[in-house]
């Protein structure tokens, strides 16, 4: 069973600090949770309360508030992890998973696991296709099972079909980064850093 600790903590090492850039859809963040995206998240209430006693030492105020730190984690576990039941996939899987969530979407990240599924189960034949419509349930759970199975066919080895797993999502993401900025110009100030997480 994969941890999310573990994979919030390298998740978290891409989404940096505060940011307020006027280039970016999400406007203000913290912490990758965007004002413009989740204008109801609690946390915010204390990031404005920071904003409004800490005068310049505002930024190190919001890294020390233990609080906001609780409702941080809280937001990515329930609304990301628990939401894409990432702790049913290995740990490799599961951190990819959930990385690309906080970044594309639930939505998005549960869509590519399913499609990657349904393009490896050769035609149907280790296993049926399954809906793609991102939302993770014993469905895709029970492909992703059998698809870890076929570890046993000669020439493949678990770490093999995680290897191949984690290049049919890292694809489906990078394309995505793409057609974000084909469709969208200002946002490919942004493209190095995405495929950076890729």
């Amino acid at each position: 069973m994969a941890d999310f600790l573990t994979a919030y903590q390298t998740t978290m090492a891409h989404e940096g600090s505060y940011s307020n850039d006027p280039r970016d859809r999400g406007g203000e963040t913290w912490r990758g949770i965007a004002r413009n995206f989740w204008p109801n998240w609690p946390g915010w209430a204390i990031v404005d309360e920071i904003r409004h006693n800490a005068g310049a030492k505002f930024i190190q105020a919001l890294q020390a508030d233990e609080e906001l730190d609780g409702l941080v984690m809280k937001f990515y576990n329930d609304g990301f992890w628990e939401k894409l039941l990432c702790g049913e996939f290995d740990q490799e899987i599961a951190a990819e998973l959930f990385d690309t969530a906080v970044n594309q979407g639930t939505g998005t990240a549960g869509g590519y696991l399913q499609e990657a599924l349904n393009l490896l189960n050769k035609n149907q034949e280790h296993y049926l296709d399954i809906a793609v419509d991102g939302k993770p349930g014993a469905k895709t759970i029970a492909a992703y099972r059998a698809y870890m199975a076929t570890a046993s066919i000669p020439g493949r080895s678990h770490e093999k079909n995680i290897r191949t797993l984690m290049k049919c999502l890292n694809g489906l993401q990078f394309a995505k980064y793409a057609e974000i900025c084909k469709k969208t110009a200002s946002q490919e100030v942004y493209f190095y850093g995405w495929v950076n997480r890729v």
